[in-house]
């Protein structure tokens, strides 16, 4: 059984080290260049502004994430490639990813066309879809996470984005083993490849479920509007076939 499960961990590690890397050898080398407190770069005579980490951060809950899908790479800059989105006709965005391993945080980076701006959400009003997903889980294999409810209905993400966005901060139970924690997804409308995500947890069945962020903030989601969350986890029957 041990010499089986180092054959299949050798085999995994043979197939990570041989998937093809993008061919970056002939991109467009930039400098990433600066003007009072931003950082930019210009990329055939177009200027990009990066954004800052506190409006879009994939590991941080309480800004956007990008949530998309790179389209084709269109030049490096520093350890990063920048690639194009999928869906965004315009070249809005450009999405920088390291492609190289290095200690430290996994680096990501959103340059955005200066002609654009871009901030953290105002109102409900900013957002198409909402999807609450159970998180990715650890392990060897790991585990995807599995969406638990979605709804487009404008009504409910402003009422959600309301209670993230006018609810008082409040303390957490002191008692936290039985914790369950959900994301909730809030798909931007203008452009649907980024996200802002907010951490669902609750305590119990019968506990209230809190919005919270890396920054410190807790909010109690008013009853009546957490009551539109399907929470439970379907059950690998459900999540083969697709039925609920």
């Amino acid at each position: 059984m041990g010499r089986r499960f180092l054959l299949l961990l050798l085999v995994l590690l043979l197939a990570c080290g041989c998937q093809k890397e993008p061919e970056l050898s002939d991109l467009p080398k930039l400098e990433l260049l600066r003007e009072g407190e931003k950082d930019y770069l210009l990329l055939e005579g177009v200027r990009y502004d990066r954004v800052s980490t506190e409006v879009v951060d994939n590991r941080y809950a309480g800004c956007w994430r990008f949530a998309g899908e790179t389209k084709e790479a269109a030049a490096s800059v520093q350890k990063m490639t920048l690639y194009t989105v999928v869906g965004d006709e315009e070249g809005v965005f450009l999405w920088g990813i390291q492609e190289q391993w290095a200690p430290g945080p996994f680096q990501q980076a959103l340059f955005l066309r200066e002609d654009r701006s871009l901030a953290l959400p105002q109102s409900g009003e900013e957002f198409d879809l909402g999807t609450l997903s159970t998180y990715r889980g650890s392990g060897l294999f790991g585990k995807k996470p599995v969406v638990t409810w979605q709804s487009d209905d404008p009504e409910t993400l402003t009422a959600l984005f309301d209670a993230w966005d006018i609810g008082e901060d409040t303390s957490l139970p002191k008692d936290r083993e039985e914790r369950e924690r959900r994301s909730l997804d809030l798909r931007s409308a203008s452009y649907p490849w980024l996200a802002f995500r907010l951490e669902c947890s609750r305590y119990g069945e019968n506990s209230p479920i809190y919005f919270s962020d890396m920054g410190g903030k807790r909010t109690v989601i008013p009853e009546e509007t957490a009551a539109v969350f399907t929470w439970e986890e379907p059950n690998l029957w459900e999540r083969l076939t697709g039925s609920r």
